[in-house]
């Protein structure tokens, strides 16, 4: 089996329920439609208040 994957980068701020939201341009450019699986890796970022 062979594997195309392509790669988006984009900050996302958790809401309720621990959702994100995808933004539109990038499931237009992966075809991400309802019901589809999506590998997600997560990375927080870390905010300081001066």
């Amino acid at each position: 089996m062979v594997r195309h994957m392509k790669e988006y980068t984009f900050l996302a701020k958790v809401v309720g329920g621990g959702k994100i939201t995808i933004p539109l341009e990038v499931r237009n450019a992966l075809g991400i439609e309802d019901g589809k699986r999506i590998e997600a890796t997560v990375r927080l970022i870390e905010e300081k208040n001066d």
